[in-house]
């Protein structure tokens, strides 16, 4: 009987659940309506037979005085051979219904082509259909922040487009391997590598494919089929039809790039199943590549690997930036000592962490969540090694309060590379006690990052604040009615129709902020008879709403001075300034498509406007912007002119890795200039009448070395900062700074001495610069002498 209760529960019981997620997701589900009925009451009559028995149990200890509360289940093994060995007689038509539920699932191999199982896969036995339970994929997504890898992706991006002579004479394939320990960033880098426009360039058809472990022939021919034409592949069993369709898409492209990500080959696997695999790989010309990423470098001849790249280590200064990137991620740190001492703890903890890109990822979260002296140095007093990613992230686990931890406990229960969908597990979490119904947006930055959503509508409440903040709601497709005096509107992650954000909106006339984050439903805002009763509204943030193409009648909203627009692909900005209103005074736009005329016809009280990771047309019109006052243009690599410059005085300019950029001579900047590149800074200084104002900051310069012009005059210059720069020393020129009175230094970890240095320098800084700061130790380090004249203050 033991048997019986046992394969009831950890065999029948998943089986069911899985065919029915079958049935659930099927093409054919109208045709598998009257079953899947029949499939989900056996499957709760199950269930229901299973709390009985329990019950039952429990009653009879209960009769026999025994105390239930002492009996702590630990395995599902234990507890189904405790219900086993305490069986009554009444209880025998469980073996009847199991037998039944037999019956029923064995009906689904009859349904097989209609729930897209594959071929061999049957009903009753215990093993679960690969194509139900799917591995959680890496994408070819580019990532969103890369530290470090510009080497080795320049490396790997030479050897895939250069093709050897032994190769040139046949229009075949060979093999490229990334390896290295779990969590050195193999994926990322492939993804790094993906993305670069020279890869775009070189190869007509790319392909990414997951692996993750297991080869699965059939499922991922599909999936490289899918990548190579940009379309959902149908659910074809027959190999021999999935090889002659990747063969005729792969036979018209010159060159293709397959990337192979996360391959576990063991010298026991098939190796027929890998031929198989590569077989329909053809292309009209030589040079095509297939990208390997895996922990091991043992392959299946068949991918002709001849070239394998070990990942190494990252550099300490690149480790300790990627740390600092996610530890001090979230709300900025106004108090500058504290973070002055944070960071400083930050780099000990560095030391202790392996240079591991995972662990540092890991170990910054968690620091991120308490920006608290005495919290971050109680890392340094742990007695584990944390350079393995392993310990670190049980260590993370170690951290987090138990209710959070019985949450990621609750997923180990399901396989390896099982997807998780948010608003699901948290249903699982509330149907099992884990989470309480009403606290559910106490756990968003917790476990997920991002709002949660509720299992249940709930009402909208305006607090004394008049403010709403909606998360993970329900539709919101039926007129809401919101408080008259909301001030501040907040819709994340929202299921939200432009007719109902319209009527959302209506009649809210004293409302000061609105965010709309994470709408993929939305592709308009409102029209102009909406915004023209919204006179108070000064702040509109739209992030992550990847569907928005049109602002509708936002020009209207006359009150309006801070405009933010972040992710927004699909949006139209040409002649971006007709429909904006003419009051913004700040503008900041990223990851958006920006046209040559965004900004014509005028702003004219735009005094901010700042541009970070868009793409653009070549040219960029600000002549109109009459009043701007500071322009940011960081990651923009599109952009080659900026129209109008010359008739503008600014503030502050800041140019960041705009490597097309030209005709920079046109700025005349009066207070602060923030350049990436010395060569830039060369070309501007050397236009006659340009005046280089009297802040001048260098950051984020990847050039080896850097010169400035003999002949230029920085005279005018009183701070020079230098952040973030990858140069091995300073020009020796540094007399014409004459004026110079500050000079300072952080995370330049190659710079190891100093020239001489103007007179005038009262003020030197150096942070996290270990061989500069080690030269220049007061009072016996071996350059000190250089700087022992400062004396009206100094900070090393």
């Amino acid at each position: 009987m033991a048997r019986e209760l046992q394969e009831l529960e950890t065999t029948i019981l998943p089986q069911f659940d899985l065919v029915i997620e079958a049935a659930e997701k099927s093409r054919n589900r109208d045709k598998l309506k009257a079953w899947l009925q029949q499939l989900k009451k056996a499957f709760y009559d199950a269930e229901d037979l299973l709390d009985e028995h329990e019950y039952n149990l429990l009653k009879r200890r209960a009769k026999s005085g025994q105390d239930s509360s002492l009996e702590k289940k630990s395995t599902i093994l234990r507890a189904t051979m405790s219900r086993a060995r305490n069986l009554l007689p009444e209880n025998r038509r469980l073996i009847s219904k199991l037998k039944e539920l037999k019956a029923i699932l064995a009906e689904a191999k009859h349904f097989r082509e209609l729930l897209g199982l594959p071929a061999g896969t049957t009903a009753g036995c215990s093993t679960v259909p690969t194509t139900v339970v799917t591995p959680a994929p890496t994408t070819s997504l580019p990532p969103s922040e890369v530290f470090g890898r510009d080497t080795e992706r320049d490396l790997i991006v030479d050897l895939l487009t250069k093709t050897p002579a032994a190769e040139s004479s046949q229009a075949s394939y060979s093999g490229l391997a990334i390896i290295g320990v779990g969590g050195m960033g193999k994926s990322t880098l492939a993804q790094y590598v993906y993305n670069d426009k020279r890869i775009q360039e070189h190869f007509d058809v790319k392909m990414w494919v997951c692996i993750s472990r297991k080869l699965d022939l059939r499922r991922h021919t599909r999936e490289i089929i899918e990548s190579a034409s940009k379309e959902e592949c149908p659910r074809v069993d027959n190999l021999d039809t999935l090889h002659c369709k990747l063969r005729d898409i792969l036979k018209m492209s010159k060159k293709f790039l397959l990337v192979l990500d996360d391959v576990w080959f063991e010298d026991s696997d098939n190796v027929t199943d890998w031929e198989q695999l590569l077989a329909p790989l053809i292309s009209q010309q030589a040079g095509s590549k297939v990208l390997i990423t895996s922990r091991r470098d043992t392959f299946p001849a068949a991918l002709r690997c001849k070239q394998v790249i070990p990942l190494e280590n990252m550099k300490h200064a690149e480790f300790l930036a990627l740390l600092k990137h996610h530890a001090f991620s979230g709300a900025e740190i106004e108090d500058q000592l504290l973070r002055m001492k944070l960071e400083q703890i930050a780099e000990d903890i560095a030391k202790r962490l392996g240079q591991s890109p995972l662990v540092a990822k890991v170990m910054g979260s968690r620091l991120s969540r308490k920006k608290d002296v005495t919290e971050w140095k109680a890392v340094l007093k742990i007695g584990e090694d944390l350079s393995e990613p392993r310990r670190a992230l049980m260590w993370s686990f170690e951290k987090l309060d138990p209710p959070v931890q019985r949450c990621f406990l609750y997923c180990s229960l399901f396989p390896k590379g099982h997807q998780f969908r948010i608003d699901e597990m948290v249903h699982l979490w509330v149907a099992e006690g884990l989470v309480d119904s009403c606290k559910l947006n106490f756990w968003r930055p917790l476990i997920f990052g991002g709002p949660v959503r509720s299992h249940r509508p709930h009402p909208l409440r305006a607090g004394p604040e008049q403010r709403i903040r909606l998360t993970y709601s329900r539709n919101v497709e039926l007129p809401l009615v919101l408080p008259s005096g909301l001030c501040k509107l907040e819709l994340s992650s929202c299921v939200v129709t432009d007719g109902a954000l319209a009527i959302c909106l209506g009649g809210l006339t004293s409302l000061r902020k609105l965010s709309l984050d994470n709408i993929m439903t939305l592709t308009a805002l409102p029209s102009e008879e909406v915004f023209q009763h919204l006179t108070k509204l000064d702040s509109l943030s739209i992030i992550d709403c990847w569907c928005l193409r049109s602002l509708g009648g936002l020009r209207v909203a006359t009150s309006l001075s801070d405009l933010r627009l972040s992710c927004c692909p699909s949006l139209e900005l040409a002649r971006g300034a007709e429909f904006l209103p003419s009051t913004l005074g700040r503008i900041y736009i990223y990851k958006c498509m920006l046209a040559a005329d965004t900004f014509i016809n005028g702003l004219p009280h735009l005094k901010d406007l700042f541009i970070h990771k868009c793409r653009s047309s070549a040219s960029l019109s600000i002549g109109h912007l009459t009043s701007l006052e500071s322009l940011s243009l960081q990651e923009v690599p599109d952009l080659c002119f900026l129209k109008g410059s010359s008739s503008l005085e600014l503030e502050s300019l800041t140019l960041s890795d705009v490597p097309k950029l030209s005709a920079v001579s046109q700025f005349r900047v009066k207070e602060k200039l923030t350049i990436s590149s010395s060569v830039l800074l060369n070309q501007m200084v050397k236009v006659e009448g340009f005046t280089v104002p009297p802040f001048l900051s260098l950051r984020f310069c990847k050039e080896p070395s850097v010169s400035f012009e003999e002949s230029a005059d920085f005279s005018s210059v009183k701070i020079l900062q230098l952040w973030f720069c990858e140069m091995k020393s300073l020009p020796r020129n540094m007399e014409c700074f004459s004026s110079l009175e500050w000079l300072g230094f952080d995370s330049c970890p190659n710079i190891s001495s100093l020239p001489d240095l103007p007179s005038s320098l009262q003020r030197i800084t150096i942070w996290f610069c270990k061989f500069l700061k080690e030269s220049y130790r007061e009072p016996d380090g071996e350059s000190w002498p250089k700087i022992a004249h400062i004396c009206r203050r100094k900070d090393i």
